[in-house]
């Protein structure tokens, strides 16, 4: 997959910033252009909402998609918890988190606990 066709998921609801940037920022509630405006494009690679757990499994999606990715810088107001799930899942047990992920197998949720902080 070339980094044109990144990410691969909501591409057309996303901020792109710098394809070297291993940050991706999450803004919960909070819409995207009032945290973007505020950023050096060139400090960040992607910054999108996360308004429910559903769209966690997208998250992961384009993470598994372009592993550059290392860092979540999350944001705003968590209205409908979404925020509190992604956190849950990153957290060391991480109990009752995966069921927030979709289809994806347990060996690639263990590369994004391993690979993103």
């Amino acid at each position: 997959m070339e980094l044109s066709d990144w990410p691969i998921y909501f591409k057309d609801q996303l901020v792109l910033g710098n394809t070297s940037s291993s940050i991706g920022i999450v803004t919960l509630w909070t819409p995207k252009e009032n945290v973007v405006e505020y950023l050096k494009p060139e400090n960040f690679l992607v910054c999108g909402q996360l308004y429910t757990k559903g769209g966690i499994e997208y998250i992961f999606r384009n993470i598994l998609a372009n592993p550059c990715i290392r860092h979540l810088v999350m944001c705003g107001v968590d209205r409908q918890r979404s925020g509190e799930a992604l956190k849950s899942f990153f957290d060391d047990t991480g109990v009752g988190s995966d069921n927030i992920c979709g289809d994806i197998p347990q060996q690639y949720l263990n590369l994004i606990r391993q690979g993103v902080t």
